[in-house]
């Protein structure tokens, strides 16, 4: 026989964990009548995955991890889970946690009697809701480099929550090293959804110191008083033209959606707890 004895040794220890799972650690000790005693022969002379642990019946053995310290002798390393041997880290529960971050804005709105733009601009409040989806991946994910500052491309849901195109932005993203759990290794990914219920497009008052002048042309606007080229942005009318008599009322404000100027916009269904409306 390869084996002399497989004995359980007095060192055991464990834990349990705020979800009431139970973790045993048990020290078996193994001696070999030979050194061409393989790891093969010793793993059949001990306990096997999913036998019962001898204190709790609700409890299997997940792992065992013997160690030859010194010729013949050999010391494995049992664990039990009442979680059972189906334990596997990259079946963990997607976590989402919402948040709120707050800075401060200029009001685009806030012009002067006459509709030019406040300076300085008025300051105001503004807060947005932020998602944390935190999830463990067995490979950094191939998308990773290319969801900088993405936006949605279509409606998608969050949490339950449904959201519309554009209102939803990739933020930081962070991925931990390699990990290990029952034997498998993993990663924990982290990303930061910066969520703008107003849509991520650039809103901009339409505003500048030239006008279109009818032919294809542009010119400058001149003072009504004295003719000469303003000196400060003039408010227009969506158009390419001054405004008329312009009030906080009537100026006009533009949301860009140029290629060169905005998010770039992808399918976040991707994403773990993200899915397509």
């Amino acid at each position: 026989m390869p084996i002399e004895y497989a004995k359980r040794e007095w060192t055991r220890g464990g834990d349990k964990d705020q979800d009431g799972n139970k973790r045993y650690v048990e020290s078996w000790l193994v001696k070999a009548t030979t050194k061409a005693t393989t790891i093969e022969e010793v793993y059949a002379a001990l306990p096997q995955i999913g036998d019962v642990h001898p204190d709790n019946i609700d409890a299997t053995l997940i792992n065992v991890r013997p160690n030859c310290f010194k010729p013949l002798h050999w010391r494995a390393k049992l664990n039990y889970s009442t979680k059972g041997p189906e334990d596997n880290p990259l079946n963990d529960r997607v976590k989402i946690v919402w948040d709120s971050e707050n800075r401060q804005i200029p009001i685009e709105e806030a012009v002067n009697s006459a509709g030019d733009p406040l300076d300085p601009p008025k300051m105001r409040d503004k807060t947005r809701r932020k998602v944390t989806i935190t999830a463990n991946v067995a490979v950094v994910p191939t998308w990773v480099v290319d969801f900088e500052d993405v936006v949605n491309d279509v409606g998608v849901t969050i949490d339950g929550y449904d959201f519309s195109a554009r209102q939803v932005k990739v933020g930081i993203i962070k991925i931990s090293d390699v990990r290990e759990r029952n034997d498998i290794e993993y990663r924990t990914l982290t990303i930061n959804i910066d969520v703008n219920k107003e849509t991520w497009d650039f809103r901009i008052l339409d505003q500048g110191f030239r006008e279109k002048d009818g032919s294809d042309g542009m010119k400058h606007i001149k003072n009504e008083g004295d003719g000469q080229d303003v000196t400060a942005p003039v408010p227009l009318d969506g158009e390419g033209h001054a405004l008329d008599s312009p009030t906080p009322a009537t100026v006009v404000f533009l949301n860009l959606r140029d290629d060169d100027i905005k998010y770039d916009e992808e399918d976040l269904s991707v994403l773990p707890g993200v899915e397509t409306t």
